[in-house]
């Protein structure tokens, strides 16, 4: 049985040389490599700023329906309060014709 000695940094990073010279061509690990740790991270960075560029613009979204909503509110009050003054109007014109038709002139 072989015995297991510990070598250093630059021993095992020329160890891991040779055995990727060794291996197949065409092989994506490169000596360094976290095994895709990098692309992963990349990935999940990406995903990360997709999920903030939608979020940002859910709630720009939500911000313009809130000024939509309160922009609204003048407008609403103006058009209640003036259907009302016409209802009153409208209402009101039986009762003056039938007060002018009813209306005796005076002579002098």
């Amino acid at each position: 049985m072989a015995k297991i000695r510990r070598i250093d940094s630059k021993a095992a990073l020329s160890q891991q040389k040779a055995e990727f010279r060794r291996s197949a061509p065409g092989s994506r690990l490169h000596v360094g490599d976290q095994g895709g740790a990098d692309a992963a991270r990349k990935r999940k960075h990406e995903e990360m700023e997709h999920l903030h560029e939608q979020f940002a613009e859910e709630h720009r979204q939500e911000e313009q329906r809130t000024r939509d909503r309160a922009s609204l509110w003048p407008l609403l009050v103006g058009l209640a309060r003036d259907s009302f003054h016409l209802a009153t109007a409208v209402a009101a014109v039986p009762f003056r014709v039938a007060r002018a038709v009813l209306r005796v002139p005076r002579h002098a």
